[in-house]
């Protein structure tokens, strides 16, 4: 019964849900092949270009790159399993509203709540997959409830184990490692329940309907839908257009280079240098400085730090508010973050003890 309702083409094709996975995959695909796009395609917490506003939303953590194909992974299995029966089944307008508003309430919530926090970025699709667990449990029960032999099929267990692990194991996982992308998740499954309320009674009457007559009326058919389908093919069309930008328009011009560190390795240069490190680049950097680094300290005393610019602000100072003691271990690592005409930095990493 299940595996039926991908297969009917009475039910139409769920042109969103393949839409939205050859986005992302060709995201996946161009930051796997050259992750400087990754930079391009990333949602800063103050982005660059205007596509920056909402990309990210189809980008996935880049490093390491196996965790990046698990997480592209689990986030595409989700619209397979989930996105295309709840689109068949509720039709392409409400899926695209469900998508639309789990993805810009979760963009809404990621810049008010990162706004003064100049080191955030925002990645995965999941802000949106998350909001479809309200509506794929409703769904599952009430696919039960008509047909109990249901539970004797195979993508019946499929679907409550990725419902178990995509919202109750991540989460706890999320929660354990007070993990930031939990507030999405958060966010976007409160979208799901209120969107599953307002909807409940057409959903459960648009599912009778499937399970009954094997017809979801002409709810995801082209003809109806080409408006909502046309503004969704944009997507994918964009990613290429951004791409062919990047290999031959020069936006590759936005990464800046590191022209020197001083000091860069041991404790006794770096107190000798007046407990700074000075990092020199090629161009300036903007008001907003470096917005995205970790600088983390192991010592047997208590070390703060600020970070200056000089030189027209082409050199950054990490200036700590002691003397390093011995035993002394640091790693900074500095991200992509923003400069002036629409530069990045490439990845920066110093170690020193």
């Amino acid at each position: 019964m299940l595996f039926d309702l991908y297969y009917k083409k009475k039910l139409g094709i769920p042109w969103i849900s393949i839409l939205l996975i050859l986005t992302c995959f060709a995201v996946w695909v161009a930051t796997l092949t050259d992750n400087n796009l990754w930079v391009v395609f990333a949602t800063h917490s103050h982005p660059i270009y205007f596509w920056q506003y909402f990309s990210g939303l189809f980008q996935h953590s880049f490093s390491p790159k196996w965790f990046y194909t698990i997480h592209f992974v689990s986030n595409i299995s989700v619209i397979v399993l989930f996105g295309v029966m709840i689109e068949r089944i509720i039709g392409t307008k409400k899926y695209l509203l469900l998508n639309f508003l789990s993805g810009c309430i979760g963009l809404i919530y990621f810049f008010v709540n990162r706004m003064n926090h100049e080191h955030s970025t925002f990645n995965g699709i999941s802000v949106i997959v998350w909001s479809y667990a309200p509506l794929a449990l409703m769904i599952l029960l009430q696919i039960y409830r008509f047909n109990k032999q249901v539970i004797k099929e195979k993508m019946f267990f499929l679907m409550v184990f990725e419902l178990f692990f995509m919202w109750i194991f991540v989460t706890i996982v999320d929660f354990l490692g007070s993990n930031t992308s939990n507030d999405n998740h958060l966010v976007a499954t409160i979208v799901g329940i209120v969107f599953m309320i307002v909807y409940k009674n057409t959903t459960k009457l648009s599912i009778s309907k499937v399970l009954k007559s094997d017809i979801c009326c002409p709810k995801c058919n082209f003809k109806n839908n080409g408006i909502s389908i046309g503004l969704v093919s944009l997507l994918p069309i964009g990613v290429l257009v951004v791409i062919g930008m990047y290999l031959t328009t020069g936006l590759d011009k936005m990464f800046a280079n590191v022209v020197s560190i001083s000091p860069s390795s041991t404790i006794e240069e770096i107190n000798n240098n007046g407990s700074k490190i000075e990092i020199e680049f090629d161009n300036a950097f903007s008001e907003k400085g470096i917005t995205s680094y970790s600088i983390r300290i192991s010592s047997p005393t208590n070390i703060d730090y600020e970070i200056k610019y000089s030189d027209n602000r082409t050199k950054a100072i990490i200036a700590f508010n002691t003397m390093l003691p011995e035993k002394t271990k640091g790693k900074i690592s500095i991200n992509r973050g923003s400069f002036v005409n629409n530069q990045n930095l490439k990845a920066l990493e110093i170690l020193f003890e």
